[in-house]
């Protein structure tokens, strides 16, 4: 267990990185980061995670992982498969402006109360189709410059969510509807 917060700055991991049922009391932040190949995590728990800026150029597995607060993807290339299969994404998730070839699997995965899915340019889907709605009955979910035209998912299990930062009025959130 580690009780201090942890920041990987420009670190660059040229062989698979693995972590295996690690425990983070506070935040981990991987800042400015390239993986070249594939960076696995397996039953850890994390406070907060972190990614941004960075290059992932493997596979990604957060395999049967329990995220407690927050977890957030921002301005990162992913070029392979992510994989979320049995994790716990907690209260808050972030994906802002992520850059994809590949999918995104919530297989299993207990969603969080908070989506956020912000600025992204992706050439597959995310997949939610089998995501595990037995924790909470609704995802809020909060879209900025994203086409939902692709995603795999049952919207009768989440609930649109506008935060106090979001640029449209009123009137143009009842349209949505």
């Amino acid at each position: 267990t580690v009780e201090k917060k942890m920041s990987f700055y420009e670190t660059h991991f040229y062989q698979k990185f693995i972590l295996w049922m690690g425990s983070f009391n506070e935040g981990v932040d991987f800042i400015n980061n390239k993986f070249d190949d594939d960076a696995i995590f397996i039953n850890s728990k994390f406070q907060d995670l972190a990614f941004i800026n960075g290059r992932f150029l493997g596979e990604i597995r957060f395999d049967a992982c329990l995220f407690v607060n927050s977890f957030a993807i921002k301005n990162t290339l992913i070029t392979k498969e992510i994989n979320f299969q049995n994790a716990q994404l907690g209260k808050h998730v972030v994906f802002d402006g992520i850059e994809s070839e590949s999918i995104f699997r919530f297989e299993e995965t207990v969603l969080p109360d908070t989506l956020e899915l912000m600025n992204l340019d992706l050439a597959l889907s995310l997949d939610f189709d089998k995501a595990n709605f037995t924790k909470n009955n609704h995802c809020l979910l909060y879209l900025e410059n994203v086409d939902i035209s692709d995603f795999w998912l049952d919207f009768r299990f989440f609930k649109l969510w506008f935060p106090s930062r979001c640029k449209l009025d009123n009137a143009a959130r009842i349209e949505l509807f």
